[in-house]
């Protein structure tokens, strides 16, 4: 996508965040400033330069949906042909349940993975990782530490 599609589509703050190099990009809550939305924007892009993979953790099974889905239709404006979004089954301590999590993987073979509130599925994976809602999380702090 150039530079100027960029421009039309996401403030110059969200632009910040896509091209941050920064090891921690931190976002002061809010509702509906398009914070994930760019997010999924950098997490394509930074799979298709081929930076590692990518681990999002949401507060729920849909929002962990929604977050992939929004990843799956970037890579169309990219022109990537990614794989359809795999669904598969991570077990949650915190819920004592299996839980969906999403993913889609590049031709490069890098990934985005999406898991609901989970610190354990976070802890068997390497790669960045995106936290959405902190706050809303059952365990902030556990949440935290997973990613570390």
């Amino acid at each position: 996508m150039n530079e100027k599609k960029i421009n039309k589509y996401f403030m110059p703050y969200q632009r910040r965040a896509i091209y941050s190099n920064e090891r921690m990009v931190l976002w002061e809550k809010s509702i509906r400033i398009g914070a994930t939305y760019a997010m999924a924007f950098r997490a394509v892009r930074r799979r298709i330069l081929g930076l590692g993979d990518y681990l999002h953790t949401s507060v729920n099974e849909r929002n962990a949906l929604s977050f992939v889905s929004q990843c799956k239709k970037f890579c169309e404006i990219f022109k990537v042909t990614a794989e359809e979004i795999d669904e598969f089954s991570a077990y949650n301590p915190l819920t004592d349940r299996q839980e969906s999590a999403f993913q889609i993987v590049f031709p490069n073979k890098k990934s985005i993975k999406a898991f609901s509130s989970n610190p354990d599925a976070l802890r068997g994976e390497g790669g960045e990782v995106g936290i959405d809602e902190l706050s809303s999380h059952r365990d902030p702090d556990e949440m935290i530490k997973a990613a570390g």
